[in-house]
């Protein structure tokens, strides 16, 4: 009854949540992959000063996620 729309919930209870992650090896390897693509976009980024929005909002999940740990 929070008057939002189910997937906004959703998405609002896992941002301002601890998440814990207790994958297999295989999901963490793809997990590092992907930061490794996330790294090499950043620095391209930094060289274009252009930024593609999928990467902008993976980015900012990770940084929304860090901050709430931190606290």
């Amino acid at each position: 009854m929070s008057g939002l729309l189910k997937q906004d919930f959703i998405i609002q209870s896992l941002l301002f949540s601890n998440v814990q992650f207790l994958g297999s090896t295989i999901a963490i390897k793809k997990i590092e992959e992907r930061l490794v693509e996330i790294e090499m976009m950043i620095k391209s980024v930094l060289k274009k000063k252009e930024l593609d929005s999928v990467l902008v909002e993976e980015l900012s999940s990770i940084i929304e996620l860090m901050q709430n740990k931190s606290l």
